[in-house]
């Protein structure tokens, strides 16, 4: 059955279900980001149900996987929709992604006299509330810096909150102190300076302190998972990467230059940077080029440490289920 089909039949059946259909396709504007969701309808409530559709495709219906992840915390409910005969391969996905068990991700199955059965119900979202609306930054990054180094990071201000009152006293502190941050070795001091100065940008970023450099409850929050429990820790600047930093939309775009070529990592650099100006979650503040080079030190690199990505010639895959494991484990 061809998507087009699957999508008019699913249309067909939400009509008759009392459901009001919303325009989407030509791309359906939401929290100022442009998605495309295949059909977005509105039930009795009022809330908003996001369709992704897909045909007798499998390689396609792997992608829809992906795209329906893209969705999740736009919207109230978010289902799958595809052919009878893409309903256990669907289920199979599913479970290899971890995401069936979770009761989050909902299935519809159309058949081919146009009947269509809920195969597994979608169960409410409640990640629009999670947006912190604090954060300023339409795509929060971090500059140069790794996992181990943030949290390290989070715990000097901690250790160190009694010695400072200003941000300029924070800033001596940390040029003096920085071997508790870092062991990089610095051959000069403007190297150290900057260096430490993109630390800062990650905490600022991810909202975990304030003007003065004292860390707020979420910062505290972050540090105590850090001295006791690291793994916690990992998934829980990841979550605040995906929903709070908007990562999830990175990911939709690395996701969309998965199905291309690339002569060359800078090709593929310079065209993701061009998409995320796009969509409106970079600014362009530089030269294309120079922005582009950043894209390591800024998204992947730390993409990488936390296994949302992985290489392949000159480009990245998203892996989804490590996506959907960490934004579905804090969802509830």
């Amino acid at each position: 059955m061809e998507e087009a089909t699957v999508i008019k039949f699913t249309m067909d059946y939400l009509t008759k279900q009392g459901w009001e259909i919303l325009p989407s396709k030509g791309g359906y504007h939401f929290e100022e980001y442009e998605i495309v969701p295949d059909i977005i309808c509105k039930n009795e409530k009022g809330e908003k149900i996001f369709f992704e559709a897909k045909g007798s495709d499998f390689e396609e219906l792997k992608r829809g996987i992906g795209q329906v992840l893209t969705y999740i915390f736009y919207a109230d409910y978010v289902c799958l929709t595809v052919p009878n005969d893409m309903e256990k391969i669907t289920k199979k996905l599913l479970t290899s992604f971890k995401i069936k068990e979770k009761g989050k991700i909902g299935l519809l199955v159309v058949n081919e006299d146009g009947s269509v059965k809920v195969s597994i119900e979608p169960k409410k979202l409640y990640l629009k509330s999670k947006i912190t609306p604090e954060v300023q930054y339409k795509l929060v990054y971090f500059a140069d810096i790794t996992l181990d180094e943030l949290g390290k990071m989070i715990d000097f201000a901690y250790r160190h909150r009694g010695e400072y009152e200003t941000a300029t006293e924070f800033n001596k502190l940390m040029i003096e102190k920085y071997t508790e941050i870092t062991s990089r070795k610095f051959e000069k001091e403007s190297a150290k300076k900057k260096m430490l100065n993109n630390f800062k940008i990650s905490l600022t970023h991810l909202n975990l302190w304030d003007k003065n450099y004292q860390l707020n409850s979420r910062g505290k929050q972050l540090r105590e998972l850090f001295e006791k429990r690291k793994e916690e820790f990992k998934k829980r600047v990841a979550y605040m990467l995906l929903i709070e930093g908007h990562w999830i939309g990175l990911l939709g775009v690395i996701h969309e230059l998965s199905s291309q070529n690339f002569s060359s990592k800078r090709e593929y650099k310079e065209k993701l940077t061009e998409m995320l100006i796009e969509r409106g979650f970079l600014r362009k503040t530089e030269k294309l080029r120079t922005l582009a080079m950043k894209m390591d030190d800024r998204f992947l690199r730390f993409l990488k440490e936390l296994n949302f990505v992985s290489e392949n010639e000159n480009k990245f895959i998203v892996k989804w289920g490590n996506v959907a494991d960490i934004i579905l484990e804090f969802s509830y």
